[in-house]
């Protein structure tokens, strides 16, 4: 069920509770009006002491107008909720009946209560049991396959970022709308990071607009490999949150990057291109990823743009390379020192 249809259904349902009220207080009147009319019908306005009613016994004839109603609406509730109370015990067959009746119907309503505060929970809290009830069906999965607590560990982390204890499935709501609101959804999701990639910032509108919707989020856990160098890269990435850190192919620390930075862009400009560098998560970090050929649809046709790109792209591929040229000499060196020590 899509968002919008669920808050209209919730609304709905609201409605249906709010007449419900409406109803039971209806219910409540015309059950006291019956309790107060039914011993009248039966023994006249002149009720005497010798009567058989509850009414001769609580001297109702002798209250005023509300004091009366309110006796026979406290009697009509006690009926309709099953409570016993000895004032107002049915004495004739008439109250009996009555007492029966009032009971069926009370229970009745209860139950239709029931069923009606029910679903308002329900509808309200539908991502929320989905969500437990997919982290429960892992973890039964997890012990069936044995999996090892480290990586039940990872899986458990990975769905809590994922999903933030709400679960829900993009496939289903998306191919639902029309492109025009995918595009405007899209963008209204990534403005913060838009607005923090300078890159995405100072696209034009119509081209940033374009290129939002072909953005698809990953997330990583700690220690999980985004980029492996040496493989033949086919998209970039920009970081909306967390950090990642780069490594030379030997392992030197080149530098970390956090929230709006943007990775990957070197193997898109040279075609053919093989990664020159590691890129490993810190922490849990959510990226959105751009492919290849959406990046030589968009990007490529804005020369001022892909130019700054190539310098940018340069200028990290050559102080790689330096870093890279420098640590295998090191560790070269340190080798060379070990078999001079041994």
């Amino acid at each position: 069920m899509s968002r919008a249809a669920e808050v209209w259904s919730v609304h709905d349902l609201v409605v249906s509770i709010c007449r419900y009220c409406v109803l039971w207080g209806l219910l409540m009147h015309w059950c006291s009006c019956i309790v107060h009319l039914v011993p009248i019908y039966k023994y006249g306005t002149n009720l005497t002491n010798n009567t058989e009613s509850w009414m001769i016994n609580k001297s109702i004839k002798k209250m005023g107008v509300v004091d009366k109603y309110m006796h026979c609406l406290f009697k009509a509730a006690s009926q309709l909720f099953c409570i016993s109370n000895k004032e107002f015990k049915a004495v004739t067959v008439d109250e009996i009946v009555l007492d029966i009746i009032f009971g069926l119907v009370g229970y009745i309503m209860a139950g239709v209560a029931l069923v009606l505060f029910l679903q308002l929970f329900f509808r309200l809290h539908t991502s929320n049991i989905k969500y437990h009830s997919i982290m429960n069906q892992l973890k039964q999965y997890m012990r069936h396959k044995q999996l090892p607590i480290t990586m039940q560990k990872r899986l458990v982390d990975y769905y809590e970022y994922r999903f933030r204890e709400t679960y829900f499935r993009e496939n289903t709501i998306f191919p639902t709308i029309s492109e025009r609101l995918r595009k405007d959804m899209n963008t209204y999701v990534c403005m913060n990071l838009i607005k923090s990639v300078p890159l995405l910032k100072d696209l034009p509108p119509l081209v940033r607009a374009n290129i939002v919707p072909c953005l698809r989020p990953e997330v990583f856990l700690p220690n999980d490999i985004i980029i492996k160098a040496g493989t033949i890269g086919d998209c970039m990435y920009f970081v909306h949150s967390g950090t990642v850190a780069v490594y030379t192919p030997t392992g030197k620390e080149v530098c970390h990057l956090q929230d709006g930075a943007y990775f990957g862009e070197m193997s898109l400009i040279a075609k053919d291109s093989k990664r020159i560098a590691n890129v490993v998560a810190i922490e849990t970090t959510e990226v959105y990823r751009l492919e290849r050929k959406h990046f030589n649809g968009y990007l490529k046709t804005l020369p001022e743009i892909y130019k700054k790109l190539e310098r940018i792209a340069e200028s990290r591929r050559e102080n790689t390379l330096v870093m890279e040229e420098i640590h295998r000499k090191h560790i070269l060196e340190k080798t060379m020192r070990m078999i001079d020590d041994r």
